[in-house]
This record gives C-alpha cells, structure tokens and sequence, in this order.
C-alpha cells in the first residue's frame, strides 16, 4: 500500500507479510523492489536478529547434541526445521530479509515494538489446541497461506479470528492493540523520511486495522498493483546482488 500525505510529498510503503518461509511469499513484486530501494527507512514489527538471540525458532522434533563445552550441534545433513518451515537456504521468514537488506543498503532501521514486547506476547500465548499461533507449535498454515498469496485481506482476518474464537481476548491483545501501538511509532517516522513498513498481514484489515487507522490520522493509502515483468528491474537486480553478495562473502566495490 502507497501512504502519502497532504502536508508533503513523500511516499511511503506500507507492505503485509506472512511469518513463513515458504518460498513463495518470497516471490515479491516489482512493486516490492521499488518500495524497497526508495526507501529511507526500513520498520519491522521487532528487530528480527536480535529477536532470535532471545528465543530458539527450532521445531522440537530438532535432536542436539552437544560437545565438551556444551555448545549445541546437529550430526544432521538437512537443514533444520523450524516454527516457520524448513529452512533449505531461505531466511527464517520474510521480514528477516527485509531487514538484512535494510541493513546491508546503510538505511535507517526501526523496530515498531521492542523485543520485550513480542517475548512478552510469546509467553502470555494460551497453549490449547485451537491456538494456532501458540510458540514453537506446528501450525497447519495451507489455509493461512492460500489467502495471503491471494492478497484477499477481509478473508485472511477471518481466519485468524476464527483460529482466535475460542480464547477470550486473544485477538484483541494479539492484533488490535498493538494495530495502535504499531501505527504511532510509524506515523512520527512518516513525518520524515520515506518509509517501507512491513508487518504481519493480519494487521492491516478493517476498522480498527492499521490502513484504516492511518486514514483516520489523514494519510491517503491506495492498493499498489502487483507487477511481474519478464526482465528484472534495475531494483531487484541492485537488492538481489546486495544480498547474493552477503551470503557469499564478498566485498562490495
């Protein structure tokens, strides 16, 4: 979604993912690329890195070992399976590549709540069987995933409300709320630089979803239309190289 405002010229980006790394969530749009390199700042919900030094993602089916200074290892080949799928090379979700990128490209970074705030959610998560986001728990996503590739929103909040139903409250503290708490630290950044903003897709439906809150505080926001050219643009080229590069040890000239 484009954000602008009357008051001046920037635009900005506001972008729904899914916590997955399924590869094609990983499919973005020119658009997307776009979005990304005229961007000033990157915002996330949490800083991605330093939220896995506090919380281990792998699934419990992982076996470790450990050796004489009971540093954790795997004797295991295949890479390791975690809350977000099976890793095969891709990063632990999405909003982890974003902020690599952001990161590698010397833009401004800003988490949009603090780690505190998420292990604070993670631990106040009920474990019941109807949770489907309850931590490090498999969660049959397929359903989840069809609508969000799809791009349908108002079916996508559904879901999750009735994944929530049975737990009073959970989607109120777990989406609402902190639809509020996220769209306030966004706008002061919107007053200033150019922005691409990346939260999970469920915050960004209805009247009380992050769009609409937005609207509310006078920026205009329009759906960006998803494009697929058959050449790469010059966008995805400059941030695929940024990021091949990392990964493979090289300088960049």
């Amino acid at each position: 979604w484009e954000i602008s405002s009357p008051k001046n010229t920037i635009k900005s980006y506001l972008f729904g993912t899914l916590h997955s790394n399924d590869k094609r969530v990983f499919y973005l749009s020119d658009s997307v690329y776009y979005a990304l390199d005229q961007a000033q700042a990157v915002l996330l919900e949490t800083n991605i890195f330093d939220y896995f030094e506090e919380i281990d993602p792998r699934d419990n089916d992982v076996v470790l070992l450990f050796d004489d200074l009971g540093k954790p290892y795997t004797s295991s080949n295949l890479a390791s399976k975690t809350v977000y799928g099976d890793e095969k090379g891709m990063p632990q979700f999405l909003d982890a590549y974003f902020q690599e990128y952001g990161i590698l490209s010397n833009k401004k970074f800003l988490p949009l709540e603090s780690n505190n705030n998420q292990l604070d959610l993670l631990k106040d998560l009920p474990t019941s069987e109807n949770n489907m986001l309850g931590y490090k728990r498999k969660r049959d996503l397929d359903g989840l995933m069809d609508l969000y590739l799809k791009g349908n929103l108002y079916l996508l909040d559904r879901f999750i409300r009735r994944n929530m139903l049975n737990e009073p409250g959970l989607y109120e503290s777990l989406i609402l709320e902190r639809n509020f708490l996220m769209v306030l630290k966004l706008d002061s950044c919107l007053k200033k630089d150019p922005v691409f903003c990346a939260v999970g897709a469920g915050h960004l439906f209805g009247t009380n979803g992050m769009i609409q809150i937005l609207r509310n505080k006078g920026y205009q926001l329009r759906p960006v239309l998803a494009v697929y050219s058959e050449e790469p643009t010059q966008e995805k080229i400059k941030i695929q190289n940024l990021l091949i590069c990392r990964h493979n040890g090289q300088q960049m000239s």
